[in-house]
């Protein structure tokens, strides 16, 4: 049985240069919500941060600009093959310098109707982790 998390406090970062983009991130939160009901989890509406530029250098920047002390954790939506230079730059910004969890999906992982809420599953039990609480319970 998973102990399931209360996401209220949290930041959506997508790319954002046409309106593709937008449903993109749309998509994963759509799919994040429908997915928390199986497992019980509560998820409040993200702060949505768009970065309108597709350089690493912006993305982290609204990171920064973005996060508070409350700030439960960091999901970042990528175009591939942007997941090279971006990833290891999210993660220690995010990790090392922030002190807040967070958790990198690749567009591509959501454009697929019929793996998205599988996809989103492993994205909901991954940040539960990362917010320090344990995937199942005895």
């Amino acid at each position: 049985m998973l102990k399931p998390m209360e996401l209220v406090d949290w930041i959506l970062v997508y790319t954002e240069l046409n309106k593709e983009d937008y449903e993109i991130a749309g998509t994963v939160y759509d799919a994040l919500s429908k997915a928390a009901n199986a497992y019980g989890i509560k998820i409040k509406e993200p702060k949505w941060v768009p970065v309108k530029s597709k350089k690493s250098t912006e993305f982290i920047e609204e990171i920064k600009r973005n996060v508070t002390k409350s700030t439960q954790v960091v999901l970042c939506v990528i175009q591939p093959p942007a997941k090279k230079s971006y990833y290891p730059a999210i993660k220690r910004l995010c990790c090392k310098e922030l002190g807040v969890p967070s958790q990198v999906v690749v567009t591509k992982s959501f454009t697929n109707p019929k793996g998205v809420l599988s996809v989103a599953s492993k994205v909901l039990l991954q940040i539960n982790a990362k917010i320090g609480l344990p995937l199942w319970v005895t």
